[in-house]
Formats: C-alpha cells, sequence, structure tokens
C-alpha cells in the first residue's frame, strides 16, 4: 500500500443536521470513485452537469441562507508531474439542481491575494490560496474567512487576514489583518476588545458563531524556525465593531492543559495547545456553548492525537473537560453499533469533520487517528454524542483503519454505500439537516493508493422516500423537470420531496424521429434525391413518417477538385523519369489520393555526356592520376551537371627527363669536377639532396639546389669509393620525382 504526504493543516466547519442513525444511508452523489481527478470549470458564473472542483484537501466550506453549500481553497497534488499547491478557487453547489458553480478565483495553484482597500468590497478582491484556514457564516449569510496557510501578497506562510464574502453580490471584502506575512499577533488584555488586537497567523484551528453573531477561533499550529508550535488561545470577533478579544488561553505557544475535574467547570480550565480538532455549537444558553474535540497536540516534532471533549460555556467564560483522556494515542471504544454507551468513546484522532443536529447532538466523522486498536491510521466512523446522557454512540462506517469506500450507484442511498477514510474533508448540512461530505485526502473505491478526493457525498434519514414512473415518447426532444433528452432510453432523476427526502423518478423514453447520416464525396458534382449538388456542404432531407414524426437525413458532402501541377526535371543519358528518356515536353493524367484526375505536365530536359582526351608524358619517378606507366587509360568521373564526364588519357614515361646526375667527381681543389650535385633543366620545389656511405650512414643533406657534396664529412675527407645519393623534388604540376644511385668518389 502506497501512501502520500499530505498537509498538516485542517479547518473543521460547524454544521447541523437530521435525525441520523445506523440505518440512514449513505449517497454517492457527485464527483469521482478514483483519486487525482482534475477539476472541470466550466464558464465562471454558470451551473453545469459536468462541472466538478479537482480532488482536494484541507479545504474550507460554508452554508448560506439558501442551503447552498459553498467551498474554497485546499491543498492538491497532481500526481502526472509531480506538483503540489494551494488552490484559492470558490465554488456553490446547489442541493437541488445537483449542480456545481465555479464563482471565483483561479484554476491555477498558488495565486497570491489580491486586497484592495481594508473595508471596501471590490469585484476585483480575492483571498490568495490557501489551506487549513478558518470560516463562519453570519446571521445574514455572510462567509467570513480568516488566516490559514497559503499565499499573501509578499510569499507563502501562515496567515491573520480576515475576509468577508457576500454571495448576493460574489464580492470579498478584506475586513482586518495583513495583507503580508507577520511573525506575530497582538493578544492585547484578556477579555477587553480593542481595534489593534489580532490573532497571531495560523492554520488549522476550530472555529463556532455563537447565538448573539460573534465569530470564536481556537489553537491552530504556525511553522516557527522549522519548527511546528501549537496554540490553545480562545479569540472573540464581533463583526458589529470589527475588533477581536482574546478570550481564554496562553499567549504563548505549547500552552498545557488544565483538566481539573470531570464534568466541573472552574475559571482555571483550559484544553492544551492543539491543531486540526473538531468543534460544534451547543445550543445552551442565548449565545450558546462551543464544544471541542480531540486534534493533534505537538511536542518538539513529535505529534500526539487526542480524544478530550470540552465545553466552553460564553456566559462564564469557563471550560468544562467533559469526557474522554487526558492522556494521548488511546483507541478507541466502540461497543455495539447503534447502541450508546457509557464506556463507549472515539479513538484519539484529528482532521475529521463534525456537525450539530436539531436535538443539539454533537456528530464527527472520519479523520486520521485511532480505530478500536493502537495503530493509526485513517477513519471512516460515524460517532453521535448526546450531551443529555454524556453517552457516545457508534453509528456507521468501520471500526478499524484505512478502509476503502464502497460507492455504489451514483444517485442511489444503499445501506452499504459508504466513504472510505479520509482527513481534511468538508462538510454542509442542508436545508433539510442533511449531512454533505467532500474531498479530503484518503482512499476512494481502493485501499491501494492514498491520495485526494473529490467524491460529493450525502447522508440522511429518510423514512418518506418517494418514487414513480413516467413513459414517455417524442418526436426529437423531452424536457422533464429542466432537464431535456434526445435520445431513447430509461433516466433517473433525484428530487427532494416536500419531506425533504428523495423523490426518484424513473422516465421511460422512446424518441421517434428517425436519423440517417450519409458521408459522401465526389469528383465534380453528386447527385442526391434527382438533385445535381456541386459544392461541398451538409445538406438535410426530412421524410415525414406515419407516427407524425420525421425522418431526417443529412448528407454530408465533400466535392474534390481535380488538381493539375507542371514539372520541369532533367535527367542523364540512360536514366528515365516516368518512362521518359527523351528531352520532350509530357501529359500525363493521374488518379490523385481523392479519386479525382490529377493533370501532370513535365518539361524534361536529357543532359549532355562529356567526353575528352588528355595527351602528356612525365619523367619516370612521376606520376599522373596516380597513373605511372605508360598506356592508355579511361576514366569516368562526375560532371557538373551530374552526369558522366569520360576522360581518355594518353600517358608517356620519360627516363630521367629534365635532370642530370654525374657519376664521378674528383674533390681535389682544382676547380675541376670539385663538387657532386644534380644539373636539373625544369622548374621544380621541395628540393632535398642526400649522400650515405658504404654502412649506410647519412653523411650529408641539403635542401638547397645551389649546394654540392665536397667529398667530406665534419671537415674531413672521405675516402674513394661509391656512395648512394637520392635526390627528390616536386615539379610545378605537383608530381614528386625521386633518383637514386650511387657516385664515384676519386681522388
Amino acid at each position: 500500500m502506497q501512501k502520500i504526504c499530505i498537509p498538516f493543516f485542517l479547518l473543521v466547519t460547524t454544521i447541523t443536521t437530521a435525525q441520523i442513525n445506523s440505518n440512514s444511508q449513505w449517497k454517492w452523489m457527485k464527483g469521482d470513485s478514483i483519486v487525482d481527478v482534475a477539476g472541470v470549470y466550466g464558464i465562471q458564473g454558470i451551473a453545469s452537469a459536468t462541472n466538478k472542483p479537482r480532488a482536494i484537501s484541507g479545504a474550507v466550506s460554508w452554508t448560506d441562507a439558501l442551503g447552498n453549500l459553498w467551498l474554497f481553497g485546499g491543498y492538491h497534488c497532481v500526481t502526472a508531474n509531480n506538483y503540489c499547491g494551494r488552490a484559492n478557487d470558490h465554488w456553490k453547489y446547489d442541493p437541488s439542481s445537483n449542480m456545481w458553480t465555479w464563482m471565483k478565483g483561479d484554476t491555477t495553484a498558488d495565486a497570491p491575494g489580491i486586497y484592495g482597500t481594508q473595508g471596501i468590497a471590490a469585484s476585483t478582491n480575492k483571498p490568495g490560496a490557501r489551506d487549513a484556514a478558518f470560516t463562519w457564516t453570519d446571521a445574514s449569510g455572510n462567509l467570513w474567512l480568516f488566516g490559514g496557510y497559503g499565499w499573501a501578497t509578499n510569499g507563502e506562510g501562515e496567515l491573520n487576514d480576515l475576509w468577508k464574502y457576500a454571495p448576493s453580490t460574489n464580492i470579498w471584502t478584506w475586513m482586518k489583518g495583513d495583507s503580508i506575512l507577520v511573525p506575530s499577533g497582538v493578544y492585547g488584555t484578556q477579555g477587553i476588545a480593542s481595534a489593534l488586537n489580532i490573532p497571531p497567523p495560523r492554520a488549522g484551528g476550530v472555529t463556532w458563531t455563537d447565538g448573539l453573531g460573534n465569530l470564536w477561533l481556537f489553537g491552530g499550529e504556525t511553522d516557527q524556525t522549522f519548527q511546528i508550535v501549537t496554540y490553545n488561545d480562545l479569540w472573540k470577533y464581533d463583526p458589529a465593531t470589527n475588533m477581536w478579544t482574546w478570550m481564554k488561553g496562553d499567549n504563548t505557544v505549547y500552552g498545557a492543559g488544565i483538566y481539573g475535574t470531570q464534568g466541573v467547570g472552574a475559571p482555571s480550565n483550559k484544553p492544551g495547545a492543539r491543531s486540526q480538532a473538531f468543534s460544534w455549537k451547543g445550543t445552551t444558553g442565548i449565545a450558546g456553548t462551543l464544544w471541542l474535540f480531540g486534534g493533534r497536540s505537538i511536542n518538539g516534532n513529535n505529534g500526539y492525537n487526542l480524544n478530550d471533549l470540552w465545553k466552553y460555556d460564553i456566559s462564564t467564560n469557563e471550560w468544562t473537560w467533559i469526557k474522554g483522556d487526558n492522556t494521548v494515542d488511546v483507541a478507541g471504544i466502540y461497543g455495539s453499533q447503534g447502541t450508546p454507551g457509557i464506556l463507549n468513546k472515539p479513538g484519539a484522532r484529528r482532521a475529521g469533520v463534525t456537525w450539530t443536529d436539531a436535538l443539539g447532538s454533537l456528530w464527527l466523522f472520519g479523520g486520521y487517528g485511532f480505530a478500536a486498536m493502537n495503530s493509526g491510521g485513517g477513519l471512516n466512523d460515524l460517532w453521535n454524542y448526546d450531551p443529555s446522557t454524556n453517552q457516545w454512540t457508534w453509528v456507521k462506517g468501520d471500526n478499524i483503519t484505512d478502509m476503502p469506500g464502497i460507492y455504489g450507484t451514483q444517485g442511489i442511498p444503499d445501506l452499504s454505500n459508504k466513504p472510505g477514510v479520509r482527513g481534511f474533508a468538508v462538510s454542509w448540512k442542508d436545508a433539510f439537516g442533511n449531512l454533505w461530505l467532500f474531498g479530503g485526502s484518503g482512499f476512494a473505491a481502493s485501499n491501494l493508493y492514498w491520495s485526494w478526493l473529490n467524491d460529493l457525498w450525502k447522508l440522511n434519514d429518510c423514512t418518506n422516500i418517494t418514487s414513480s414512473t413516467i413513459t414517455a415518447s417524442a418526436c426529437s426532444t423531452y424536457t422533464l423537470n429542466g432537464q431535456t433528452y434526445t435520445a431513447t432510453g430509461v433516466y433517473t432523476q433525484t428530487l427532494i420531496n416536500s419531506a425533504g427526502c428523495d423523490s426518484i423518478i424513473t422516465l421511460n423514453l422512446t424518441i421517434n424521429n428517425r436519423y440517417t447520416m450519409i458521408n459522401a464525396a465526389a469528383c465534380v458534382s453528386y447527385i442526391w434525391n434527382s438533385q445535381t449538388y456541386t459544392s461541398s456542404g451538409i445538406y438535410k432531407d426530412t421524410i415525414a413518417l406515419a407516427n407524425g414524426c420525421d425522418s431526417i437525413i443529412t448528407l454530408s458532402l465533400v466535392i474534390n477538385s481535380g488538381t493539375s501541377s507542371l514539372i520541369n526535371a532533367a535527367i542523364c543519358p540512360g536514366q528515365n523519369y516516368g518512362g521518359y528518356i527523351s528531352t520532350g515536353t509530357y501529359i500525363d493524367t493521374l488518379v490523385a489520393s481523392n479519386g479525382c484526375d490529377s493533370i501532370r505536365t513535365l518539361n524534361l530536359t536529357v543532359k549532355t555526356k562529356s567526353f575528352s582526351t588528355v595527351d602528356t608524358a612525365i619523367c619516370s619517378g612521376q606520376n599522373y592520376a596516380g597513373y605511372t606507366i605508360s598506356g592508355t587509360y579511361t576514366d569516368i568521373f562526375v560532371a557538373a551537371n551530374g552526369c558522366d564526364s569520360v576522360r581518355r588519357l594518353n600517358l608517356t614515361i620519360k627516363n630521367n627527363c629534365g635532370i642530370y646526375i654525374p657519376n664521378s667527381f674528383t674533390p681535389n681543389n682544382d676547380g675541376l669536377n670539385d663538387l657532386f650535385k644534380p644539373t636539373i633543366n625544369l622548374a621544380f620545389q621541395k628540393y632535398r639532396f642526400i649522400i650515405f656511405n658504404r654502412y649506410g650512414k647519412k653523411i650529408f643533406e641539403t635542401y638547397e639546389y645551389w649546394k654540392g657534396w665536397d667529398g667530406t664529412y665534419k671537415g674531413k675527407e672521405q675516402a674513394m669509393g661509391s656512395y648512394v645519393y637520392r635526390i627528390s623534388f616536386t615539379n610545378i604540376n605537383g608530381y614528386e620525382t625521386e633518383n637514386n644511385g650511387t657516385v664515384l668518389l676519386i681522388r
């Protein structure tokens, strides 16, 4: 099994849902059952059945006042080119139409933010690409975004910028925080709001919205000098005043937890620093209560999973340790599926999703951590916590780690369906209280490859599912509930009935129009239905059928024209061109590749073959074109016109021509025959004259023609006798002559 490293941040979104139980059915609604799928963006602002976000983890989500589901950003990888990056694309999903719309942001990765002016909405504004950010929805249906890990205007890192998005205008507003990367925040005085206060940059914390419309933030992590540090500070943001208040926890990193007595609130109680935790909003009191579960605790470079459950009472500003363990990496106790138990508890985990139902029960799904065994991995278990009984119930999913999903048929709920294990997913609650789950990183339909997901799931508790069958026929098109069909077939639509459950419609459709396509090609003209066509084009003929519909015949016609070409060519004697061997003009009619006539005009020239005779004589020892013996030679060369050139050479060899070499000399200083040297009566170059004694020793050498040998060696007279000479030179034609012989020295 191969796994891929995943980003270490998470946003957990607070949502609410219907009364789900172990008989509730998962339904695979949209997206893919494989990993690492690219997005289909379509046209910005236009919904389409083919649109879908890319496979991604660590995105953030909201639900607007109309029940639409919103998705922003995240972290993704393209395994084909081994590239990973962060996103800032912004999507809307309409549960009623089951269609995605790309609303804002970029289709590329790692785009920086465009902040504009703080507090001023502008259509060009956009947050930079990021993952593991913090989100809320206010009472007006506006969407709020804070921090995460991503791109400011000056680079990549943890962020502390606060944004507001208005779905009604599709415009972002930069509300607070920094547009550049900063190293720290401003805590101010605990419990006192200030315009200067700002949480330190961070990612992977949790959020709530209280009953008074305030936005709450807890914990998270940041990277300080290549070491991850975590927080346990609790902050409140008031949209009415645009001010932050540090409410609780430490203003330093790695804050240790103070658990106190389980079930008893105290001013000194506080959860330990953590990231990637789970959060819910409770229903007690006007402002409500804030619930926190698990997450990841960091100690140096080591991370540990938690399963402690905490409640924060806004009215008393006190934390209470409610349930779970004050130790790390604890395995879960599942009990019987669907049955609550006082001993039941989820295993320590991080990076899952949560929501709250209409009765105030708390729900969590998946993440990374411990199932029923003390070995970590991916999770897909679904748990319910009832605050009134202080008991957990294992509702659905597996009690072991690293299980793949069972997708079934898209759009059809089934009790055996289940999402594969995953973390860093996002979730929503729709207007009917159904849970929606999207993406993350984990396993799809196979557990062989851990990677990024883009599957969309829905979980509900419907007992009022309705179904109906419609049998219809039409000539060309049939429209049902806004969807148009053009081909015969069986189609299924899943709508939402008045109870919020599925209304499944099966359409048995027959399209009666007959469509016939004829593809034809002709050279000059084509006759069809007694009409002659001379131009390429698409032509139609409609014939009425007995059932009142049409038989539509479409002719796709290509008229191919003849071609003509002119070729000027030349050949050598003995060759042929297209079978022609003589100079002249030839016209041929051929069949082109399109089946039509191709007229070719050939202007052919037969080039001449050249002949030449050379009569020459050379001296013995010389060569002419490599020949050194008298005779007649015939050679064939390639002439400038590319044809053969025949040369006949009549060669005569002359012996000792142009050179006289004495056979003796008397070096006695009488002025007669004192030097031995040749006499050359022709122009020459590269002259060399050497004398050897009878033992083969060289005793004289010169390259200057006017010098001769005086019968001495190193100033000493040599004895009478025979001496060997070698005389060589090159004539003006470049031929080298060498003469060897003996000379007699007489004294």
